[in-house]
């Protein structure tokens, strides 16, 4: 019997003490942030590896395959636009046309056709296929079924002119795409039915930046002049997860919705683990 009680005594130490180091892996759910190449217009975390990051500065494109730790620019990448992803490519649009490249080249080539508008924001509502939303300098919203080779301007009923990003999900193959906008001081609009029309999102007084995930279709993240807020329950409700100014950028992870990552103007990159909820601003 007492070694029967020793090895319960045990036991229970160990119990506790792996629920201490649980409870204190749960605490730390924000990364430190890293230096980016410089303020980033936009961030997109690619789907063919684990750790894979694009940004789009005033240098250019520039890929990260160590989750930020280190940055190589994009040969043949002009400075400036907005990332998105197609079937095995990343695109990159702006006024001055598209350019597409695969993962892992590291190169951007001419995407083909021009597009119709001057193109300031771009998303995918699923990355394996070809299709995807955009807005035009005029906010404007056109859809591409043809990886941007193609455009057709969608009635986008409601819709203010003044969106500035936007952020596509496909949550279920047999129900319409829903698309988020952010319109600066006009706040968050969405759409459920293709982008034929939109209403505002209730909660959020402005929004700048606006980031979906299809891997958890609950979660919003979206950046405002002060910070970010995040919902969980697909923008029914927001709460104040960071309060801080000059986020130029954001973004969820496809394919692990843990991870999220916002750009400052200040040329950091901030990361949260937990999907937006905690982060680390230095």
């Amino acid at each position: 019997m007492p070694g029967t009680v020793e090895t319960n005594r045990i036991r229970a130490v160990v119990t506790l003490m792996a629920a201490l180091v649980l409870a204190a892996g749960c605490a730390r759910s924000a990364e430190p942030p890293v230096r980016l190449p410089g303020p980033a217009a936009s961030v997109l975390v690619a789907p063919d590896n684990f750790g894979t990051l694009w940004v789009v500065t005033g240098g250019g494109d520039f890929r990260s395959t160590d989750g930020g730790a280190s940055w190589h620019h994009v040969a043949g990448s002009i400075s400036g636009g907005t990332l998105g992803l197609v079937h095995k490519h990343v695109l990159v649009v702006g006024p001055w046309g598209a350019q597409m490249g695969d993962f892992a080249s590291g190169r951007m080539l001419p995407a083909g056709a021009h597009p119709p508008a001057p193109l300031v924001a771009v998303s995918s509502p699923y990355y394996p296929t070809n299709r995807l939303y955009a807005l035009d300098t005029s906010g404007r919203l056109w859809l591409s079924v043809t990886a941007g080779r193609s455009w057709s301007r969608l009635r986008a009923s409601g819709l203010p002119a003044s969106g500035t990003a936007i952020a596509a999900r496909r949550d279920d193959p047999a129900l319409p795409d829903q698309v988020f906008v952010a319109a600066g001081g006009d706040g968050l609009w969405r759409s459920t039915d293709f982008g034929a029309s939109f209403r505002r999102v209730a909660g959020i007084v402005a929004a700048t930046a606006v980031a979906t995930t299809t891997h958890d279709s609950r979660r919003v993240l979206v950046a405002d002049p002060a910070g970010l807020w995040l919902s969980t329950d697909d923008a029914r409700s927001f709460t104040r997860v960071l309060r801080l100014g000059g986020i130029t950028a954001i973004a969820l992870d496809t394919r692990n919705w843990q991870n999220a990552f916002a750009a400052t103007a200040a040329g950091l990159l901030l990361r949260s683990d937990d999907g937006g909820a905690t982060w680390a601003d230095g």
